[in-house]
C-alpha cells in the first residue's frame, strides 16, 4: 500500500491551529479531550498487538486510535451505539478516512 501526505498535511494543519491560537487555549483544549476519555489497562496477546500496529500504520491512526475505530464499529454493527452527550460528539463512531 502507497502512502500519501495525509499525515504531513494534518500535521502542518495542527501546526497553523496553534500559532492562530493563544497557548493557554491550546492546552485547554487538550484537557477537555483528556478528560473526556477512560483510560484502562488491555491485555493482548503480542501477535495480535504487533498486527493491529501494522494494521493501524496501513490506516495512519495510533493503535488506540484503531482499537478504538473498531469497537466502535462494532457497537453499530450490533445496534449498541453509546448516545451522544451534550452534543460533544465524542460518542460518535470514527470515520473510514480518520
Amino acid at each position: 500500500m502507497k502512502k500519501s501526505n495525509s499525515s504531513f498535511l494534518v500535521l502542518c494543519w495542527v501546526f497553523d491551529i496553534q500559532k492562530a491560537l493563544p497557548k493557554n487555549y491550546i492546552h485547554k483544549l487538550i484537557a477537555l479531550g483528556m478528560a473526556q476519555k477512560k483510560s484502562f489497562v488491555l491485555r493482548i496477546n503480542p501477535d495480535t498487538l504487533k498486527e493491529l500496529e501494522k494494521w493501524a500504520e496501513d490506516e495512519f491512526r495510533s493503535v488506540n486510535g484503531q482499537i478504538e475505530y473498531l469497537l466502535q464499529k462494532a457497537l453499530k454493527e450490533q445496534g449498541r451505539e453509546p448516545k451522544a452527550k451534550n452534543g460533544s460528539g465524542d460518542n460518535q463512531p470514527i470515520s473510514e478516512d480518520t
